[in-house]
């Protein structure tokens, strides 16, 4: 066996490619990209990535395009292991004192027009995770040495559970998954989050995402108030929890 081929594990935007010594896994879902994309009807959770794996003797290619918004990244490459499989695909960047967010490359984005040859880069911590591309010429020469990855204006950060991207809506996620948004927005800590922090909050792009397919058509103002069911102008994780399950 030289390479495990999964379907039916939702996986983000374009395949990822696990190594597990001379085998390779490569989880190829990506039927819940974009949760919020309505491609075919409103509340329509799949997004519009598309990737073919297609095996061919001693050959796996892997090609398509990932639903990054506001252009589509296009993936082209081999995975190993023989048949001039990208070495590079899978790896995980060594442990370092200097940054514990690890990156793994998640695909290869072959040169178009303006552009070079580069990586996607994803790091996953718990329910987030965090994507960004880099020339290839950083991943040859760096990403092996755990250099830090340097920031650039392609990084994006989502919230996901079980492969599916958040923002469809709270609904059908588990508890751990309500708490650790509650976290997010409890941003001091101290067990409620006020008006200011859920304002503050909306700066990240997945809490502007899951407020909206939450309460569509509603004001930041009007979504706390239905969060805040007392009315003592703070939202409690027992009311946050409540509200999002209801």
């Amino acid at each position: 066996v030289r390479r495990v081929i999964v379907g039916h594990t939702p996986h983000g935007s374009c395949p990822t490619v696990i190594p597990s010594g001379d085998v390779y896994v490569i989880m190829a879902d990506t039927s819940y990209s974009r949760c919020g994309a309505n491609a075919a009807y409103r509340g329509d959770n799949r997004g519009d990535a598309v990737s073919d794996v297609a095996v061919q003797g001693r050959c796996c290619t892997v090609k398509g395009r990932t639903d990054a918004q506001p252009e589509p990244q296009v993936i082209d490459y081999k995975v190993p292991p023989g048949g001039g499989g990208d070495l590079h695909i899978g790896a995980m960047q060594p442990a370092s004192a200097s940054d514990e967010h690890r990156f793994f490359v998640k695909a290869h984005l072959p040169s178009l027009e303006g552009t070079d040859n580069r990586y996607l880069l994803c790091n996953v911590d718990g329910f987030t995770n965090t994507y960004q591309e880099v020339d290839e010429t950083w991943v040859v020469e760096e990403f092996s040495s755990a250099a830090n990855v340097p920031h650039n204006r392609t990084r994006t950060t989502s919230l996901t559970s079980c492969g599916e991207e958040f923002g469809h809506s709270f609904r059908g996620y588990d508890g751990e998954v309500v708490q650790h948004i509650f976290r997010r927005l409890d941003r001091d800590g101290n067990g409620w989050v006020s008006r200011q922090e859920l304002m503050a909050a909306c700066t990240e792009d997945y809490v502007r995402q899951a407020l909206a397919w939450t309460y569509p058509k509603s004001s930041l103002q009007e979504a706390f108030r239905n969060l805040d069911v007392d009315n003592d102008g703070r939202i409690t994780m027992e009311e946050f929890s409540k509200a999002v399950y209801r």
